[in-house]
């Protein structure tokens, strides 16, 4: 059911809040979905500020709820237009881990990484390389500075956020 409805959204260009979290109902990701099959999802997420908040991957089995066409979806719809917020174009086609990965690295944007469903981020960094199985991650501190490197398998990863504005500090602190 959410699936169907996820994907009528994407094909009508339509703002959705997406709840992951059943304990937390005040946290949610907010975006357009740009992308939907079976297995995942990817939106282009706003802040709360109608601020571009890079693109978010999840799992649509971890999906609880939605909403869409609410006050909340209005009101941010202004935002974003009164900023004029956008993403950069990024097309996905069937394995959305890797393509996700592959555009961040392109892109040079922090990755954050959750495996397992752990409910925290598991590798935070630039994505150094990809292959067939995983990737390997170039960890970033919270000062800017190399942390070592996480290798991670594609059937591990269950959400990645990519350019999250909340982290964009890291990636200018380990570019200069």
């Amino acid at each position: 059911m959410l699936k169907t409805k996820l994907c009528e959204l994407m094909e009508s260009n339509s703002y959705v809040s997406i709840y992951k979290d059943r304990d937390d109902l005040s946290a949610f990701g907010f975006g357009l979905v740009i992308a939907c099959n079976d297995e995942h999802l990817v939106f282009a997420s706003f802040s709360p500020r109608g601020e571009n908040d890079g693109f978010q991957l999840a799992e649509v089995n971890s999906i609880h709820k939605i909403e869409y066409d609410d006050p909340y979806a209005s009101n941010m719809k202004r935002l974003i237009q009164y900023y004029g917020s956008t993403h950069e174009a990024c097309h996905f086609q069937q394995n959305f881990i890797v393509e996700l990965l592959e555009h961040s690295k392109e892109k040079a944007f922090l990755v954050i990484i959750e495996i397992c469903n752990s409910n925290h981020f598991d590798a935070i960094g630039m994505v150094d390389s990809i292959d067939d199985d995983g990737c390997k991650i170039l960890l970033i501190d919270q000062y800017g500075k190399e942390a070592g490197y996480a290798e991670i398998r594609y059937s591990d990863i269950t959400q990645i956020y990519s350019d999250d504005c909340d982290e964009r500090y890291r990636r200018i602190l380990y570019q200069m």
